[in-house]
């Protein structure tokens, strides 16, 4: 049972799902103004169900994305002006994950630095003098 209810009220959406979560709602959206108007039911019925579709797609779908991809919520007032709401929902499509694109890159970061060849058991110690004339001495990272 838990997993329906995080079907239908996600937390996060990935793009795929996202794309899929619209077109289905956009359908049934076009079914209410199709079906409906053509049957001439009650009018008042069909705009209920269009604004309740309205607000799943921006709470349930377009809320998670948003979050999905590192957003404050505070951007889906963007949805209100007519032409950004197209390019916000062309963006939220494209946009890559946060937890891809703010994933730590373990290969660049430092490891421990090896042991110099003064401090290898059986090498006797090298003193500090002749490191400090020749200019250097230790490791690679400045020991």
């Amino acid at each position: 049972m838990n997993w329906l209810i995080e079907f239908i009220f996600p937390h996060r959406v990935h793009r795929l799902a996202y794309l899929l979560r619209i077109l289905a709602t956009n359908a049934v959206l076009y079914c209410i103004f199709g079906i409906g108007a053509a049957q001439g039911g009650e009018a008042y019925i069909r705009l209920l169900c269009v604004v309740a579709l309205i607000a799943y797609q921006l709470f349930f779908i377009a809320l998670p994305r948003v979050r999905d991809i590192g957003m404050n919520g505070w951007w889906l007032l963007l949805v209100l002006v007519p032409v950004a709401n197209i390019v916000f929902g062309i963006m939220l499509l494209l946009r890559a994950p946060a937890t891809l694109s703010n994933r730590p890159n373990t290969a660049l970061e430092p490891t421990a630095a090896a042991p110099s060849v003064s401090d290898v058991p059986g090498n006797p110690k090298v003193s500090d003098s002749s490191t400090s004339a020749s200019g250097g001495g230790g490791s690679a990272f400045g020991r």
